[in-house]
């Protein structure tokens, strides 16, 4: 999700970093500011462009939902949308069990908690 610090919808909230120093990729770090001059939002004559963080959140969208479809016929990425229990090691990787009753085995697993509004 967009969390705490992507999902403002007012304009003046801006990423602290201009476009030019954000990417999705570490091997292409001006991607984020061709995404922003391709779609029109800035312009490459302007000078440094600070985005709204809301803009950055709509770039992230875009590039998961290109990833799921590209992905969805190879079954290399599934997003589950469930509550997870436990997280066990195994000889293989990790298993996840789900509240819903039914686990997950993968090579890895990630925990991004996000931040809460509440220590």
């Amino acid at each position: 999700g967009q969390g705490m610090a992507y999902s403002t919808l007012l304009s003046a909230h801006v990423l602290n970093v201009k476009a030019s120093g954000m990417s999705a990729y570490a091997d292409d770090p001006t991607h984020f500011a061709r995404w922003v001059l391709e779609r029109g939002f800035a312009k490459p004559d302007q000078g440094p462009f600070y985005a709204p963080r809301s803009l950055y959140a709509r770039y992230m969208k875009e590039l998961l939902d290109d990833l799921v479809e590209r992905e969805r016929e190879t079954g290399r990425l599934r997003l589950i949308a469930e509550e997870s229990l436990s997280i066990s090691p195994t000889p293989a990787g990790v298993e996840v069990v789900l509240a819903n009753g039914t686990s997950v085995v993968g090579h890895l697993a990630v925990l991004a908690t996000g931040h809460d509004e509440q220590p």
